[in-house]
């Protein structure tokens, strides 16, 4: 799950953007150059998977970005 809220600096007590929803979380990002992207993983993560397990899962949209964007390297947070 994905959650997006946004509070004006000056007035932070209401936010000014609050969602869950992916595409309306996209749009909002996308005003400031901002890519959001919610991916499906094509096998089972268990908990304690290695970095190369779970790159290994997203494989396809890995691939993609790197090939789209040039990126060198890859990491798992």
């Amino acid at each position: 799950m994905s959650r997006l809220r946004i509070f004006d600096e000056n007035d932070p007590g209401q936010p000014l953007f609050a969602s869950s929803d992916g595409p309306a979380i996209a749009a909002e990002l996308e005003k400031i150059g901002v890519t959001f992207e919610r991916w499906q993983a094509n096998q089972p993560i268990a908990p304690g998977a290695t970095p190369e397990q779970v790159m290994d899962a997203y494989r396809a949209d890995i691939d993609r970005l790197v090939a789209e964007r040039g990126f060198k390297t890859v990491d798992v947070v």
